[in-house]
């Protein structure tokens, strides 16, 4: 009996042990090099366990990646996950020997430019290595951008399919950005969106394969509010190229060159006058710091130009200013060759009715095609919905088949001057008020206006404190029943000097003077009471009130004249 039961609980025993070893069955981890085949560890735990990470494996030249789920794979393996099964693992690995000698920039919307190197957009090589750049700047929410090469010629690499590190090459983001799109591995070239404001390091590793860039993010802080931060550029300004305004828009506006200088290349008519600035902005303030002109020219480049202070082009042609910074000094080259390509100009965007690329569809090219009137392409009337967007391309008039590979230019919203009541929607114009538009391209200026009908036009003179308007509405002409006609009862004192500014509809940017010395029309009862010449002889550039009174000033828009009528008061 007492056999009988020893033998029942040795099997009993058996069985326990039997199962204990079942459940304690394990399993391991393979960790591969990238070849696929070279073992560089192995981890083997209880099934249902996760596997510790073993200790980073070392290559010369290399620096250790992590392990990832294949070899090229951008998906982390994950160490924390309990394993059920044998799994494998690959180590990826950076090429510290590839030297890169490029000149890599930041691009993007917000601060940024997709088209060009703006200002603070160049990456630092770091100090001691062969492809690690660096570089540190404000970010903000909703911002997006990509990193690229700054070519010779001043263009950008990605643009045509060339170098690039974007969303799949995105490290260690973290919760202050991501890849903007459908995920790291099905949206190859996805821009970078920031989610959360800050300061940032962004470190750029680079290798001679796009695929293997590497970014990593660093948030340092948080970032100078964009209202508060200061940035400075340099522009171009003149009679005809900015009708004398300080105009920011890329088509003005110099850029870091390969050679750490800052360039602008720009077609100039014959006898153009105009000079340089440098401006700080500040939120939406523009400052003028420093001007430029013919004392910071080259001795060799003198000769291109008249004027012992602003610059006057003696030829037509594209100019290619270069500006040391550092030396204030300006040199430059004429290539009158090269001949202006005639463009056609369309509107585009989720406007009339229909979406993007709409304007190249052969059956819509005439309703979204600009009519041209020397430089200035126009289309008028145009019904803007709240919350549309809307952009101008350009193509060759040569292109009759217009799709998005044949060439073009995008002019967006940072080509926009003098013009109120629209925002940023990334590149396009995005409108806030809906209404009937006048949308217009200056091809000289390359300036973009989307404006109500009419202008608004103020007087301007010495009876002002500091010739300044102000935008009172004492000093605003009236639109009367003749569109081109606008009007102004002003009471006016001897020897008062005065001109116009005019501005697009709802705009406190980019007035354009109109100087009234050489405009008085032959209409006016009162026109002879005013001149050009003061009560004591000197000359004037504006147009002098010789005899004290209240007027009425009728200026007609089409004709550019200005009447003037005396203004009796009724008998008391």
């Amino acid at each position: 009996m007492k056999k009988t039961l020893l033998a029942v609980v040795l099997a009993l025993l058996m069985v326990v042990a039997l199962g204990l070893t079942a459940c304690q069955q394990t399993v391991t981890l393979t960790l591969y090099d990238t070849d696929g085949t070279t073992v560089l560890d192995t981890v083997t735990v209880k099934s249902g366990e996760a596997p510790a990470k073993p200790q980073d494996p070392t290559k010369a030249g290399h620096t250790f990646e992590g392990w990832f789920v294949t070899p090229t794979n951008q998906t982390e393996f994950d160490f924390t996950k309990p394993l059920t099964k044998d799994a494998k693992a690959y180590a990826q690995w950076i090429d510290n020997t590839y030297e890169d000698g490029r000149i890599w920039v930041i691009v993007g919307n917000g601060t940024f430019s997709w088209e060009e190197a703006v200002s603070g957009s160049r990456f630092t090589k770091k100090s001691g290595t062969n492809n690690v750049f660096e570089l540190t700047t404000d970010l903000y929410k909703d911002n997006e951008f990509q990193l690229t090469v700054l070519l010779e010629d001043g263009g950008l690499a990605y643009k045509n399919g060339g170098a690039r590190a974007c969303g799949s090459n995105l490290r260690n983001a973290g919760e202050y950005m991501e890849a903007k799109g459908n995920g790291l591995d099905s949206a190859v070239n996805t821009n970078i969106l920031v989610t959360k404001d800050g300061n940032y390091t962004l470190t750029l590793i680079t290798a001679e394969d796009n695929a293997k860039n590497r970014i990593t993010v660093k948030r340092n802080g948080d970032a100078t509010p964009p209202d508060e931060k200061v940035t400075i550029s340099y522009h171009i300004k003149g009679n005809g190229i900015t009708y004398w305004a300080d105009a920011l828009t890329p088509a003005t506006t110099f850029k870091e060159n390969t050679a750490d200088k800052m360039e602008l290349t720009v077609y100039l008519k014959q006898n153009e006058e105009f000079m340089f600035t440098k401006m700080s902005t500040k939120g939406d303030t523009h400052k003028q710091e420093t001007t430029y002109n013919a004392t910071n020219l080259t001795e060799t480049s003198k000769t291109l130009f008249e004027g012992t202070s602003n610059l006057k082009a003696k030829e037509a042609g594209y100019y290619t200013f270069i500006l040391d910074v550092d030396k204030k000094e300006i040199s430059a080259t004429l290539d009158k060759e090269t001949a202006r390509i005639e463009m056609n100009y369309f509107i585009d965007g989720t406007i009339l009715g229909g979406t993007y690329g709409d304007y190249m569809k052969a059956d819509k090219q005439a309703q979204y095609k600009m009519t041209k009137n020397g430089d200035i392409y126009s289309i008028e009337g145009v019904q803007l919905n709240k919350d549309e967007e809307l952009i101008i391309r350009s193509h060759p008039a040569t292109e009759k088949d217009l799709t998005w590979s044949t060439p073009r230019t995008d002019y967006g919203v940072k080509y926009l001057f003098g013009t109120t009541g629209f925002v940023a929607a990334n590149n396009n114009i995005k409108v806030e008020e809906s209404g009937k538009y006048n949308i217009i391209f200056d091809s000289y200026t390359q300036f973009v206006t989307v404006a109500k009908e009419g202008k608004d036009i103020y007087i301007k003179g010495s009876m002002q404190t500091n010739w300044s308007h102000g935008f009172k509405s004492e000093y605003k002409f009236s639109a009367t029943d003749n569109k081109n006609v606008y009007e102004l009862t002003i009471t006016l004192a001897v020897d008062n000097e005065f001109g116009m500014e005019t501005y697009f509809v709802g705009s406190k940017v980019g007035g354009v003077w109109v100087g009234l010395s050489d405009k008085l029309g032959t209409a006016g009862d009162a026109n002879g009471s005013f001149s050009t010449t003061l009560s004591n002889g000197d000359a004037s550039h504006n147009l002098v009130c010789n005899q004290a009174g209240t007027y009425k000033l009728s200026y007609n828009l089409e004709t550019g004249k200005l009447d003037i009528y005396a203004v009796t008061e009724p008998a008391a």
